[in-house]
This record gives structure tokens, sequence and C-alpha cells, in this order.
């Protein structure tokens, strides 16, 4: 099905279902939704191990990700009146960004990266070009496109003028991304993804700027309240050191499963897994008295995401002028996090 765009008035008026029904409506897109691979996703928590905390009640999985990171490719290949061959390697590149997404998402990346020396780079890679044999389908399925330059793309290596949609500070990535992460912070929040991505990507109006600076602060808010702090870090804390205690039992393979193979079924690799992250309560480090507290240790990388109001955004260098914009700092900092667990609680 292929929508007449150029007949609606206001590209604000792209309803996120017309998108969808595009998407979901080609073919090509379809079989790759349709591939296993690709459903697989459905089993990988957006957040990791976060997800499978008691305190948020909001959850998503990889699979609802990329298929949003799709829909907002699709919005700005339409916006920039792109051609079908352009159209098609973006909204791939959107779709299989996130193919090599290992159980437990990035809570678990690390320790695979160290035991293995995978991550979901390589693995999505391996998926693509077909080197995982038991996943080949995709690869076959992708035939219709240049897979060199949709690796590119997910990379952020290529050159090509359209890259800027996977590679610039505000991209249909991290605007879902941080949407979905903010919506752990609060459920009820309403932010329009289309309207930062027409921001990001359409040609320059009057509050683009505003819109843009407003998304910097709210990812900055997400790094600061959520991914390197509390009950998150205590949650990948505990992921890695399940991991170190069953590396014996696991191989490079299971980064191609899905969570289930972890911590399902009858005798689980990761028993309890579950059960502990539902019951971690966070004390006050200074609190000694309290009975069978823990503590975890560790480096952080800390995030800080920095507006230079003095860099104007314009329409004709807009891309240079975004990465001038934006920026962000990184700095190690050491975590001293306590807590303690329900006493039903057991790893046994």
């Amino acid at each position: 099905m292929n929508i007449l765009y150029n007949e609606i008035d206001s590209y604000d008026n792209i309803s996120e279902i017309l998108l969808k029904n595009e998407l979901l409506g080609d073919d090509f897109y379809k079989n790759i939704i349709c591939s296993e691979s690709f459903q697989r996703l459905k089993k990988i928590s957006f957040l990791g191990a976060i997800d499978y905390t008691t305190s948020k009640q909001y959850k998503s999985s990889r699979y609802e990700h990329s298929i949003s990171v799709a829909e907002l490719a699709l919005y700005v290949c339409k916006i920039r009146n792109y051609s079908k061959e352009i159209q098609d390697h973006v909204v791939v590149a959107a779709l299989l960004h996130d193919i090599g997404h290992a159980p437990l998402s990035h809570s678990m990346e690390s320790s695979f990266k160290n035991e293995f020396g995978i991550d979901h780079h390589i693995a999505g890679t391996n998926l693509l070009m077909g080197a995982e044999s038991k996943t080949s389908s995709l690869n076959k399925i992708l035939n219709k496109v240049d897979l060199s330059l949709v690796v590119d793309l997910i990379e952020q290596k290529s050159n090509e003028p359209f890259s800027d949609i996977f590679n610039s500070p505000i991209n249909v990535d991290t605007i879902d991304g941080i949407y979905r992460s903010l919506k752990y912070i609060n459920k009820n929040i309403d932010i329009n993804t289309r309207k930062i991505t027409k921001a990001s990507f359409g040609a320059m109006q009057g509050n683009d700027e505003s819109i843009l600076d407003g998304f910097w602060k709210n990812k900055n808010l997400v790094y600061k309240l959520l991914i390197t702090t509390g009950i998150c870090s205590v949650a990948d804390h505990i992921s890695r050191e399940y991991f170190e205690d069953n590396k014996n039992r696991l191989n490079e393979s299971f980064f191609y499963k899905k969570e289930s193979s972890l911590i399902r079924g009858r005798k689980p690799i990761f028993r309890g897994f579950t059960y502990i992250l539902q019951n971690i309560k966070l004390v006050h480090s200074r609190l000694e008295h309290v009975r069978n507290i823990k503590k975890c240790v560790f480096d952080v990388t800390k995030r800080e995401y920095i507006i230079n109001s003095n860099q104007r955004i314009s329409d004709s260098h807009k891309s240079g002028d975004i990465f001038k914009r934006f920026s962000c700092r990184k700095y190690k900092e050491k975590q001293n996090i306590s807590y303690i667990l329900n006493e039903r609680s057991t790893v046994g």
C-alpha cells in the first residue's frame, strides 16, 4: 500500500496509523518484521533487568522500539521526499538497528563482551550478513538492499546525505528511546516524537530550536534519574553477578536467544533472578543497623547533556549546527548503593 502523502496538507497531520499502515503494508518490510530474528525482539526487554523490577509500571521491548524507530524513519523519508530506494535502506536500517540485542539488553551486554567478545553491534552484523546459520533467513529477505550501506547506517559510519537520520545527536533511534525511557519515570508522560523528528530533520521553523532543546534536557533527565542511578544500577549489577556465577553454563549462542532461555523453564540458568529483582528495596547507605543489608560498589559512566545556547541552528547547515549546539560530557563516577531484599527472596 503506497499512501499519497503529497495529498495531505501538512506533515503534522500524518498520523501514526498512516505510518504504521504503510510500514506493515509493504511486503518487503513485513517479511523482515515477520522473520524469526525480528520476532525474537518481542522477548528482549527495552531497558533490560529494570523491566523485571516492580518499581516500573511501564515496560517495553526492543520489538516495540524498533517498530517505532522505523515509523519515524519513514516519516523523515516522506518529509524529504526521498526515492523508494533510499527509503528502503533507511527503513530497513531503522527496523534492524537493534536486531543483535542480547537477553536483558544492555544490563548483560558488557558481561557477554568481556567473556565472549561479542556485543549487539557484532551480533547484528552477523545476523544481517547471514553469519549465523540458524537465522540466515533474514539475510535472504534483505536481497533487495545494499547490506553494507544498511550496516554503515546502523553503525553511524555512512557519509550519505541521509545518514544524519541515524548519526545526528538527535536521531530517530534516540528520539524514540528517550521517549520510551521517560515513560519509565512517568508512564503518563505525553511527548510528540513526530514533532521532535520534524524539528530535527525537516525545514527549520519558528520554535524548532526550543523543541530540540527540550528533548536534550529530557535526555539529560533520563540518564540522571534512570539509566545510571538507583534501582536501575542495582538491577544491572545483579545481572552481572548472575552472569559471573553461571558463565560456565553460558556460551556465545545465548546472545542470539530470548530472555526466557535464561530465566524461565523447569531449570532456568538464572534461577530466582526475576524474584530477586522484584524485591529490591534501596536503603540509605548510613543505615548500617539494617539486617541483611547488601552493598554494591562499581564505576558508572555518567553523562551530562549540554546545550550551547550561543550556537544557533540554521536551516541551511542544520546537521552541523546541531552537533555544535548539543553535546555530551562523559565522566566516571563510583556508585555506592545499599539495598535489601525481601526476606523470602532467594537465589536458590
